[in-house]
């Protein structure tokens, strides 16, 4: 529409179309580059920019093709996972619980707390047990637990 594009960068990411122009001369493409754009409504949002450089017969820039996708909504919703997960690790920590996350499909477990403490067993150790393991050991006897805990309920 006869303006450039930079009118798009809000300003905190002043002079980026520069530097991302004077990349795509070096590189002649760029994949899902992950910045900050504005909206016609002046409200800023995250983008994911891929520039390629299109050349004329002679192998001579001619002009850069870019493609914007607007990744706000996953953007956002990773910063909240990060945050949830922060939280969740602070807790576990702070209250000396242990947490645990076994998957039989796959064998692999994750943990978070004071499984070392209480278990006596190294990460490796804690790796390589086997679903065998699993089932005799742990989830039978957090299985009694909810068992007993919910008859004291009663």
């Amino acid at each position: 529409m006869g303006k450039s594009i930079s009118i798009l960068e809000p300003s905190i990411v002043v002079e980026e179309t520069t530097e991302l122009v004077e990349l795509i001369k070096q590189v002649n493409k760029v994949n899902h580059y992950e910045t900050l754009r504005l909206r016609k409504d002046d409200t800023t949002i995250y983008v994911s920019i891929t520039l390629s450089l299109i050349l004329d017969i002679y192998g001579e820039p001619l002009a850069i093709s870019i493609i914007v996708r607007d990744i706000t909504k996953t953007t956002k919703a990773e910063e909240e996972l990060l945050e949830s997960e922060e939280r969740y690790r602070i807790v576990t920590e702070q209250t000396g619980q242990r947490v645990y996350d076994y998957d039989s499909s796959t064998g692999k477990c994750k943990w978070a707390g004071a499984m070392e403490e209480v278990t006596g067993c190294s990460l490796k150790e804690f790796q390589e047990l086997d679903k065998d393991f699993w089932i005799k050991n742990i989830v039978h006897a957090d299985m009694n637990r909810m068992y007993e805990n919910s008859q004291d309920m009663e």
